[in-house]
């Protein structure tokens, strides 16, 4: 069995994307459908912590959606 990923996306807030033509929210779709955990955040949430870059986002879902062949 494949192992499920965390997938970190950084991106303009969901709000304001236009689902229909972007590549990031289709890749995002796809690795829902594959059962990974996905995780959205700005590019104003990151922190810089002893050194390390951290995004600050929270989990995503992209249901109720309608399927990639709609749009």
């Amino acid at each position: 069995m494949a192992r499920k990923l965390n997938v970190a996306v950084q991106m303009d807030p969901m709000e304001s994307i236009g689902i229909e033509g972007d590549s990031t929210f289709a890749l995002m779709l796809e690795a829902q459908s594959r059962g990974h955990a996905l995780y959205h955040y700005e590019v104003r949430h990151m922190t810089l912590r002893e050194g390390t870059m951290r995004p600050g986002g929270s989990r995503h879902d992209c249901g109720g959606l309608p399927p990639r062949a709609a749009w």
